[in-house]
């Protein structure tokens, strides 16, 4: 969905993640990396409207978002790979949108060396498939 308006956007992509988060913080039940993970699959569509209206948002401090969120009980490590799995494939997205996905990634990859490789890897396999 295109948005007219880059302030509703971000307002919109960020109450979505806020909302998460303050649900698994307040979940009394057993939260590990798994869950986390099935968890973020729900947020899909959130990302792939921000990356389509080129938001380009801070992957990283959304996986410490939600490593806060659980107490730290998964693992930041775990938080961005499942975060890194909803992005969409560059193939499927126009230009301008694998330019945003690039500027989301690229941080990423500064503190995660080999990210991108391995993201270029999946992405490659993908399309083979």
């Amino acid at each position: 969905m295109k948005y007219d308006s880059v302030e509703r956007l971000i307002e919109n992509f960020h109450t979505v993640i806020d909302g998460y988060c303050h649900g698994i913080s307040k979940y009394e039940g057993e939260i590990d990396d798994e869950i986390i993970s099935i968890l973020i699959k729900d947020i899909r569509p959130a990302f792939e409207e921000a990356i389509e209206n080129e938001y380009q948002f801070d992957l990283l401090a959304i996986a410490e978002q939600f490593c806060e969120a659980t107490s730290f009980k998964v693992t930041p490590e775990s938080v961005v790979a499942s975060l890194l799995d909803i992005l969409p494939t560059p193939s499927v997205i126009g230009a301008d949108e694998q330019f945003v996905l690039a500027q989301i990634i690229d941080p990423v990859d500064q503190v995660i060396p080999g990210t991108l490789d391995r993201l270029q890897w999946e992405w490659k396999n993908q399309m083979a498939a």
